[in-house]
């Protein structure tokens, strides 16, 4: 025995119509699950590779210990040889062990002053005076500057 169900015309349109609307939510969800999962993918990535890079510098570390009261091995007098030896220009000027030297910057715009100057060299403001990189003032008779040791 078969049974049939007649269903109106209108109403199988109709019901097409829905079908087709939940499809395309559906489409429209599984694109958003893959974005995110391709987010989650992207940021997993970064945190491990953040993770290793953050290993290989603790190796490293573990490796090559900065200590300048060593022996004769890294760190020790032959390094510290080495460091004292660069010229005066690659170290900033008249260098002291384990101190940072003082560095000036322009009231204006806040750039950081590289080597002696009247003007700065990003926004051009005059400092009225003769300005080290390392904030002193220089008069016009100063042949070095007595704070850094860099010439005038």
């Amino acid at each position: 025995m078969d049974s049939f169900i007649q269903i109106d015309k209108n109403e199988w349109k109709a019901f097409l119509e829905e079908l087709s609307e939940f499809e395309k939510k559906y489409k429209l969800l599984l694109n958003k699950l893959d974005m995110n999962e391709n987010r989650l993918d992207a940021l997993k990535t970064r945190e491990k590779k953040e993770a290793e890079s953050e290993e290989i510098s603790r190796q490293l570390s573990a490796k090559n210990p900065e200590k300048l009261d060593g022996g004769e091995g890294e760190g020790g007098f032959p390094s510290r040889l080495k460091t004292s030896l660069e010229p005066p220009a690659r170290r900033g000027g008249l260098w002291i062990p384990g101190k940072r030297q003082p560095v000036a910057f322009c009231t204006r715009c806040g750039f950081q002053i590289v080597r002696t100057t009247r003007f700065c060299q990003r926004c051009g403001a005059d400092f009225g005076k003769v300005v080290c990189f390392c904030g002193r003032e220089l008069s016009s008779g100063d042949k070095f500057c007595d704070r850094c040791g860099r010439e005038a």
